[in-house]
């Protein structure tokens, strides 16, 4: 402060668990293996269709490199291993992948990483060789997730404005980040709203869900005035959510 040293503090505790600083933190210690790649010539990566160059990208402690042949593979070993000895990390090469791609004949895996065969997962979407097969890949996993989470919430006893939120803030924001890179089928986007239904209405979809949205639109197709009628209360404000809920999916999908 004032442009001046402080005093030296010696470090005597660690990072706690969900601290908001840990991540800007490790940024920070991760950052001089990133320079360490993007500065050295003779590593040049991959140019993309775009005309962008990517030799690395990173997430935390999700790191991604794209080379072009074996001898960068080399430098960028000889880069981890320094800068592994200077941070006291290490890599944990049974969680490394490594995925060769293109039509040269591939080199001899001599670096020890599991290597994949025709996608492999680059922060939590699947990518590949075959684009139609990562894409259906990536939705399954995520598929295979759903049934899960909205069984948790179930058990909560929800009222129905709770599910929505449930729904579109924690359930179909998860969908976003790979619809960023795949499109959405329309048998896996059959599934899920199968699952956003029964979630819902508890499995009665011809009971409750179809009927309050035939209410509605009487309602709105209507000349009669409906303030007369001896109609449920729960029956009208389950035909608002619903028509609510469908223009928040509407909008989710074509966004």
């Amino acid at each position: 402060m004032g442009y001046k040293s402080s005093n030296r503090e010696a470090a005597s505790d660690t990072v706690t668990q969900g601290c908001p600083l840990s991540a800007l933190l490790y940024s920070l210690a991760a950052e001089p293996l990133a320079q360490l790649i993007i500065t050295d010539r003779h590593i040049t990566g991959i140019t993309t269709p775009a005309q962008r160059h990517i030799k690395i990208v990173q997430f935390a402690d999700d790191t991604n490199l794209f080379l072009k042949n074996s001898e960068q593979v080399d430098s960028v070993i000889t880069h981890l291993d320094t800068f592994c000895r200077a941070s006291g990390a290490r890599v944990n090469t049974e969680k490394s992948q490594i995925m060769f791609c293109g039509s040269v004949a591939r080199p001899p895996n001599i670096w020890g990483f599991e290597e994949a065969q025709e996608s492999i997962k680059v922060l939590g979407v699947y990518i590949g060789s075959d684009a139609a097969a990562a894409r259906d890949k990536s939705w399954e996993g995520l598929l295979a997730k759903l049934p899960g989470q909205f069984g948790l919430w179930k058990m909560r006893g929800l009222t129905l404005r709770g599910k929505v939120v449930v729904t579109n803030s924690l359930i179909l924001s998860k969908l976003t980040h790979t619809l960023a890179v795949h499109d959405l089928p329309n048998a896996i986007l059959a599934k899920i709203n199968n699952l956003i239904t029964t979630f819902l209405w508890k499995g009665k979809r011809s009971s409750t869900n179809t009927r309050s949205l035939s209410f509605l639109s009487q309602i709105r197709h209507s000349d009669k005035d409906w303030s007369t009628q001896k109609t449920p209360h729960h029956t009208v404000r389950r035909a608002t959510w619903c028509m609510q809920l469908n223009a928040a999916r509407n909008a989710q999908i074509s966004t």
